[in-house]
């Protein structure tokens, strides 16, 4: 949110709580986010469950943050594209309790096909301070049509790259792996 008193501008961006703490980057190819795909067919505005595929192994624990984002819509309605953040208030079993009632519609449940209807949950790590050291590398899962394909964090103090943050041919399947230029 921008703020303005007509002489001064006030940015008030969302840096993150630095529940992460610092993360040095030292090998290629660190994937830092955990996926998840959603498996409700719809998913409507005031929600606050929503039921996920895979929550084993601390992939995402109460109060993380999450992006729920609807990545593909071959049947209408929902925009790819559409997100919001939220964090989690309760996991149990495969489902994740909300903070907060969902302020829009999410469609899911049909994966791999010309029509997909994809969602998926990215835990959105919060560090105080990122580097990234020469030749490292931050990357994304690869987008495999459930989930993937998404690197996204926070940082509350600085962000060093002197590797790199890479996700070419992780997104969309589709892309042309080799060319010559």
């Amino acid at each position: 949110q921008t703020k303005t008193d007509f002489q001064n501008i006030t940015l008030d961006y969302n840096l993150g709580n630095g529940a992460d703490g610092n993360l040095s980057v030292t090998a290629l190819n660190t994937v830092i986010n955990n996926y998840t795909y959603v498996v409700n067919t719809s998913i409507k505005i005031g929600s606050r469950v929503i039921g996920v595929n895979d929550t084993s192994n601390n992939k995402f624990r109460v109060n993380d943050e999450i992006l729920i984002i609807q990545m593909q819509n071959g049947s209408g309605g929902t925009s790819a594209g559409t997100y919001e953040f939220r964090r989690i208030d309760v996991i149990s079993s495969n489902n994740i309790t909300l903070n907060k009632p969902l302020e829009k519609n999410y469609t899911s449940g049909t994966f791999n096909s010309t029509t997909s209807s994809a969602t998926q949950i990215v835990k959105v790590t919060n560090f105080f301070n990122v580097t990234i050291n020469s030749c490292a590398s931050i990357t994304a899962g690869t987008w495999d049509g459930f989930s993937g394909g998404i690197v996204i964090f926070r940082a509350r103090g600085n962000v060093t790259v002197n590797g790199a943050i890479n996700v070419s041919l992780k997104g969309f399947r589709g892309g042309i792996a080799d060319s010559i230029f």
